[in-house]
């Protein structure tokens, strides 16, 4: 049975959705690419060879080299049935990003701006609210 044979089996019995599989199959196939020969026999060694290249030539973001672990984890794991492969394989952690908060002087305008709004000139309704001026209302 090709790799290709074990990972469709492997999807087929856990009814993975079509999107991961194409993204899966795709990833696999550039780790063989990748190695140059049968992956079947590979271990831990040439996976992390592998994700290494990822990070450090390709400059893969984390996110990115967080798919290509997962699905080299789900070709060892349920395809190929060698957990032992990708045990100690860590994820890499992605940065966390602060929201962007207002400036002070920038909420007056925003505040400044709702309070000078006329009223809607084909209707009798008050001037159209958006979602965030109706929400810095009941914090306020």
């Amino acid at each position: 049975m090709t790799v290709d044979e074990m990972l469709e089996r492997a999807f087929d019995l856990r009814g993975t959705p079509p999107n991961t599989r194409r993204t899966y199959t795709y990833c696999v196939h550039h780790f063989e690419r990748f190695v140059g020969g049968p992956i079947t026999e590979l271990g831990r060694q040439q996976v992390e060879q592998f994700l290494l290249h990822l990070v450090r030539e390709r400059r893969l973001g984390a996110s990115s080299h967080n798919v290509y672990a997962a699905a080299l984890r789900f070709l060892y794991d349920a395809a190929l049935d060698r957990p032992e492969v990708m045990v100690r394989v860590p994820r890499r952690k992605q940065a966390m990003r602060l929201p962007v908060l207002l400036e002070p002087a920038e909420i007056v305008r925003l505040l400044a701006a709702r309070q000078t709004r006329t009223p809607c000139s084909t209707c009798s309704s008050p001037a159209p609210t958006t979602r965030a001026s109706s929400a810095t209302r009941w914090r306020a």
